[in-house]
């Protein structure tokens, strides 16, 4: 995706992963059965705009790489943040 940069800076539990999406941080953490995503200003406490939902069953059991589903999440929620930032993003 153009415009993202972005780390795995931690696979072990949690799974964290920052960067930049448009030149602007994000921080994207996954614990147990749960994900965040943050970007803006202090994206892991304080970001403008924040998503939290639990992981799939499926992600959770299937042992896969959790840095794969990782950057997968993090590359949709990328999608919806430019989405709510200029609605003519949407295709």
């Amino acid at each position: 995706m153009n415009g993202l940069q972005m780390d795995v800076i931690c696979e072990a539990c949690p799974l964290q992963i920052e960067g930049t999406i448009d030149g602007i941080a994000f921080y994207f953490r996954a614990r147990g059965r749960r994900w965040t995503m943050g970007i803006g200003e202090e994206p892991a406490d304080e970001p403008f705009w924040h998503l939290s939902r639990p992981l799939g069953k499926r992600a959770v059991r299937s042992g896969v790489d959790a840095g794969a589903i990782g950057r997968t999440i993090v590359e949709k929620c990328c999608e919806l943040w430019r989405v709510a930032r200029d609605p003519k993003e949407r295709t």
